[in-house]
């Protein structure tokens, strides 16, 4: 289950980091948390044209030094 992400300290173990641009070419970052590598991949995959990370938190708790796991998609 995918959940927008809210608080640093409930961090799920993997982080999809979306950048939609706007039209003048701004952009903001849109966050989304998950517990399963195979769907934070399937997301990241549906949302490629505004995709721009993917990482690891490694253990659950840990909500620092993710390791970037995009080359995974």
């Amino acid at each position: 289950m995918r959940l927008k992400q809210q608080n640093k300290l409930d961090m799920k173990r993997y982080n999809v980091e979306l950048r939609p641009h706007t039209d003048d070419g701004d952009y903001h970052e849109e966050d989304y948390e998950f517990d399963d590598l195979q769907e934070a991949i399937a997301f990241a995959r549906e949302k490629r044209r505004d995709f721009y990370a993917l990482t690891d938190y490694g253990s659950e708790g840990k909500n620092y030094d993710p390791r970037d796991i995009s080359h995974k998609i």
